[in-house]
């Protein structure tokens, strides 16, 4: 596989960034990388969990299992994490993060880290990538965050059916669907729902990636074209995620059964995500910028491989 290759430092500009339809995975990852570098510039250091401030002065619970899968460090949700088992995904692209030692160890932030049972589904994926402890094939046939594992021995631990983090899910359906439907806990407001689901399918293309899950992968995939189909992205609180899995699912050719116009729908759902989230500010907002530098980064290795 080629080494990915470093993204070449740009000069900031305060024109909205727009990636031109019918672009490669490559030119994406620039237009994406290029965004993401209005807002943080060429070096930016990857805050710690829960310790970044956005624009008003909030930190989200998303933040803490999310910055501590970019950094390579266990979010500290709970006392059952594992050895982050995965080098930071920016380090292969040579962006700057903080120094072994200052990564070792998770700073205690101005805010509690919540509990891993106070997390969402979106929420438990990404802590999933940041070494937590819990089954992924669980949640994603239950799609109920009480299916976790509880087991701290270094094998796969069962989930319901005694299905384990080694199975696939054999009993999912087919086709365009959710990863978990908007009723019982997960009943929330439209834009709510959308944005946590691109969140999770931002998530689990990461995890699918780690652990060399294509069924994952493909998961992600169902989701997202389920959103093209019944969700548009003006729905969601304009936070791009997901956004490069929506760019993949463009360039797919007919042969792998994404058609033309389902193709192009998927372009245009990246193109909305990308301009939304630099609207408020004339640029995207920091929380928005670190997601688009993370999906520009995935792409580059989708890209290499």
């Amino acid at each position: 596989m080629t080494a990915p290759t470093s993204f070449a430092a740009r000069k900031p500009k305060t024109a909205l960034r727009v990636a031109p339809m019918h672009m490669d995975r490559q030119a994406w990852a620039r237009a994406l990388h290029a965004a993401s570098e209005q807002t943080l510039g060429t070096a930016p250091v990857i805050p710690a969990p829960g310790s970044l401030r956005d624009e008003r002065g909030s930190t989200l619970s998303i933040d803490w299992p999310f910055f501590a899968a970019l950094a390579g460090v266990n979010a500290g949700l709970s006392q059952n994490a594992a050895p982050h088992p995965h080098p930071p995904l920016q380090t292969q692209l040579q962006l700057q993060i903080p120094s072994e030692g200052e990564r070792a160890v998770v700073p205690r932030t101005a805010r509690r880290a919540p509990s891993l049972e106070q997390l969402g589904f979106d929420e438990r994926l990404w802590a999933a990538a940041a070494g937590e402890p819990i089954d992924v094939d669980a949640l994603l046939i239950g799609g109920d965050p009480s299916n976790i594992s509880t087991n701290t021995g270094p094998g796969p631990s069962p989930g319901p059916n005694n299905i384990t983090s080694n199975e696939p899910d054999q009993r999912a359906g087919s086709g365009p669907r959710p990863l978990f439907a908007q009723s019982g806990r997960y009943q929330s407001a439209i834009e709510v729902y959308t944005e946590r689901l691109l969140c999770a399918v931002h998530a689990l293309w990461r995890l699918a990636r780690l652990h060399n899950r294509p069924d994952w992968r493909d998961r992600a995939t169902a989701c997202s074209l389920w959103l093209i189909e019944h969700l548009q992205p003006d729905n969601a609180t304009n936070y791009p995620w997901g956004v490069h899995v929506l760019v993949d699912l463009a360039q797919q050719p007919v042969t792998a059964g994404v058609s033309a116009s389902t193709a192009a729908a998927a372009d245009m759902y990246a193109q909305s995500l990308l301009h939304n989230c630099q609207v408020s500010h004339g640029r995207a907002d920091v929380r928005s910028a670190w997601v688009l530098r993370d999906a520009a980064a995935e792409l580059m290795l989708s890209h290499h491989q």
